[in-house]
């Protein structure tokens, strides 16, 4: 058995590059998907894969990873980036959602399960990682506000939004309900001064 270490499991755990991939899957849902996304996603897809073979190719015979599970999701990427030179034309990249955003971050994330499972370096890893996620952001802040997701506009998930604004309903209930408790008495006695009779 080889006992490799990436992203904190051994290589004998079967869910090591499974659980990478879906958190990276989880990112990219998060992600807005217009053209220019698209081709930065596919620019990046293509560098890990070009990575993922260096990596094989230094391994030889010990590697992990076989041609074909390198080349599938190779073509797969290279399909979507003539499919994106061909449906750009006339459109708007910032402002128009890809059309088949879910097979390219389906096939952008087996490019990166693809080189979790080549490589033994942690910081070639974090590199190649730290790298798509700049390049992701730096293109989706120039996106217009209409097509950012509420995370990417204030950092902060939907569900901390409403966790928030239940807070603040909470605090005004709870606030409403100790002065009308406080004001319980002297209430109570004009009401009773008013409508009971002597």
């Amino acid at each position: 058995m080889i006992g490799l270490d990436l992203l904190g499991a051994a290589v004998t755990d079967a869910n090591y590059a499974t659980q990478a991939a879906k958190d990276f899957r989880a990112k990219l849902d998060q992600t807005p998907i217009t053209f220019s996304v698209a081709q930065v996603i596919v620019d990046r897809a293509l560098k890990m894969i070009g990575e993922a073979r260096a990596v094989v190719r230094e391994q030889g015979a010990k590697s992990l990873i076989g041609p074909a599970m390198i080349d599938s999701p190779a073509g797969h990427i290279e399909w979507h980036k003539g499919t994106i030179a061909s449906e750009i034309v006339g459109r708007d990249p910032k402002a128009t959602i890809y059309p088949r955003a879910d097979d390219l971050k389906k096939w952008a994330t087996e490019c990166y399960r693809v080189l979790m499972t080549a490589t033994q370096e942690r910081t070639l890893q974090d590199r190649i990682r730290a790298e798509f996620w700049a390049d992701i952001a730096s293109v989706v802040q120039d996106l217009p506000d209409r097509i950012k997701p509420v995370e990417w506009l204030t950092g902060l998930p939907l569900w901390a939004w409403l966790a928030i604004g239940g807070g603040i309903v909470g605090l005004v209930g709870v606030a409403a309900f100790l002065i009308l408790r406080a004001a319980a008495p002297t209430v109570g006695r004009v009401a009773m001064e008013r409508y009971l009779p002597r």
